[in-house]
């Protein structure tokens, strides 16, 4: 069965370096993704003076939710996340997901401004 997923990307340290990498990552294991253009953001509910760099990506597959969470966290892991690093207002890399066959996974985040224009850009009739 085809599942239709929404990914969120943010990160507040080398931004595009980092975006960029996970981009890469991303593609290598769901190679139909599309990202939407990149916004860059205040940190939102989080102690950090770096702004965000976030994207929407968008993909197909027939691998079940649990594991596309599994390869989501994996990427960050791989790109140097450590659980530590939210304290400390860093984030490399954040990848998650937002919706999995049209159930949302993640209400608030659905809700922010930058995540709206990203699936308007990729998804339009999503949210209407």
């Amino acid at each position: 069965m085809e599942n239709i997923c929404f990914v969120a990307l943010g990160s507040n340290r080398k931004t595009l370096q980092y975006l960029i990498e996970a981009q890469r990552l991303l593609i290598e294991k769901f190679p139909n993704i599309r990202f939407s253009k990149i916004l860059k953001t205040q940190p939102i509910d989080f102690c950090s003076p770096n702004c965000f760099y976030n994207q929407t990506a968008i993909f197909h597959t027939d691998q079940k939710e649990e594991s596309v969470t599994c390869i989501l966290k994996d990427i960050e892991k791989q790109m140097g996340r450590k659980p530590e690093d939210k304290s400390l207002g860093i984030v490399i890399i954040d990848l998650d997901l937002l919706v999995f066959n049209h159930i949302i996974k993640k209400p608030d985040d659905l809700n922010r401004f930058y995540i709206q224009e990203g699936i308007k850009e990729l998804y339009p009739t999503l949210l209407r």
